[in-house]
């Protein structure tokens, strides 16, 4: 009875003390996703006929063209590149509507390369912001592909994108409680000799006292919120590399001289055991092989459960995604009235199945053994190997998860509208590293 109390306990640490720990979890995706879907909820409230207004009168954002003239205005302020690209979209813009005017309109190669592309691309205010769209994206790539070779210089007019934050009640910036929580966001696509510095200098009070009046949030270009190549990076990827390197020579090797190894008789060796550890071929071909899924020892629901329980790990990602950008949010909460829907609203609990097996399947393995040695199984050393080898296991795929998170992921997000996102700016794992190897 006692061993059977403490192998409960077992389990019951194994499997349920993991879920109260990660019940405290940073924000993850589905979370972020519901908090948006409230966040909106109160501003409709909040803001009701503010956001009505706009609806009829879009006036009060601050569209590409209203940036664009701010720009023009406070040419001296900004770089001389970007004050010499914004003058000359502007005055074919201008060119373009007196045409406009007058019935004649006259477009010009500049007009059909740089200045349709660039208002073709940039978001503006769309249907469904009673339904809490507050996300207007534009066109990233038809943005960043403008490349004209204008007549008298080397550079050549290029896009940018630009995401513009905008206070949600449509309030100058310099006015206190602006800003704060909530805000539209849209894409921007504005000449590439332009930085976000120069447009925060004339739309931002933090830079100082803002030059134009607006309600802007905040200004950002793709690419602002890369990190730097440095030294964690290159380490990152040279260790990666030699694991990637040794991985294909042993899966060679492997594969075409197993059997001259094994005649000469250094197929037992520590060396050789060691370096075929790392063989893709060995390890590719163990994962895929169901031949001994049916064998005395297995237990059969455990395959069907992980199936299931991956199967729904991805549904509640995908869908967690969806929300944070859904163009009719609101309507997301129509949907807990199905019955269906509990699998995406109960998504949460989805890798607590994990932690079931993870204890069903350690418990199993320790009274395998203990019914072969007993007395060996449960002594004082026994335990302690039982953790020391459990870290062991661990720290390997825990470790290479964290340094590429920390140092590689983001280096492939380069020239991707994904590196303004909020769960890639809000990250701290750079400073924090050392913490999460220490568990």
């Amino acid at each position: 009875f006692l061993l059977q109390f403490q192998m409960l306990l077992l389990f019951f640490l194994h499997s349920s003390s993991w879920i109260a720990f990660l019940s405290a979890e940073p924000p993850n995706l589905l979370r972020v996703g519901l908090q948006k879907q409230m966040e909106i909820e109160r501003a409709m409230k909040n803001y009701l006929p503010e956001w009505e207004r706009a609806i009829v009168d879009d006036d009060g954002l601050f569209s590409g063209r209203k940036i664009l003239d701010s720009l023009v205005q406070n040419s001296a302020v900004v770089s001389k590149e970007c004050s010499e690209d914004v003058k000359l979209i502007v005055k074919s813009l201008l060119e373009f509507e007196a045409g406009a005017v007058k019935g004649n309109i006259t477009l010009t190669n500049f007009d059909r390369k740089v200045l349709l592309p660039m208002l073709d691309s940039s978001g503006r205010i769309g249907p469904a912001i009673l339904r809490g769209h507050i996300l207007f994206a534009g066109h990233f790539s038809e943005c960043i592909n403008i490349d004209y070779v204008v007549e008298g210089r080397e550079r050549h007019y290029n896009g940018a994108y630009f995401k513009v934050s905008h206070d949600v009640a449509f309030r100058d910036n310099s006015v206190n409680g602006s800003c704060e929580g909530l805000n539209f966001k849209y894409g921007v696509c504005l000449p590439a000799g332009c930085s976000s510095a120069d447009l925060n200098v004339v739309f931002k009070p933090e830079t100082g006292d803002a030059l134009v009046v607006n309600s802007v949030c905040d200004i950002q270009r793709t690419n602002d919120n890369v990190p730097e190549l440095d030294v964690g990076f290159y380490v990152s990827v040279t260790i990666f590399g030699i694991i990637i390197v040794i991985g294909i020579l042993a899966g060679i090797v492997d594969y075409f001289f197993a059997d001259f190894a094994e005649k000469a008789g250094v197929t037992k060796s520590l060396g050789w055991r060691l370096f075929m550890a790392f063989s893709l071929y060995t390890n590719i071909s163990s994962i895929f092989d169901v031949q001994n899924t049916h064998k005395d020892g297995q237990i059969g629901p455990i395959h069907c459960i992980r199936f299931f329980s991956m199967s729904w790990v991805v549904l509640g990602h995908f869908f967690s995604t969806y929300m944070i950008v859904a163009a009719n949010p609101l309507d997301i909460f129509l949907m807990g009235r199905d019955f269906l829907s509990e699998f995406i609203m109960n998504a949460y609990f989805a890798v607590d199945s994990f932690f079931f097996m993870s204890g069903v399947l350690l418990t199993f393995i320790w009274f395998k053994n203990y019914h072969k040695n007993p007395s060996g199984t449960n002594s004082l050393v026994s335990w302690i190997m039982f953790y020391i080898h459990r870290i062991i296991r661990l720290s390997p795929a825990y470790y290479m998860a964290v340094i590429f998170y920390t140092w590689i992921l983001k280096q492939l997000f380069i020239d991707k509208p994904l590196n303004m996102n909020i769960m890639y700016t809000q990250d701290y794992c750079r400073e924090t590293w050392w913490i999460e190897l220490l568990y």
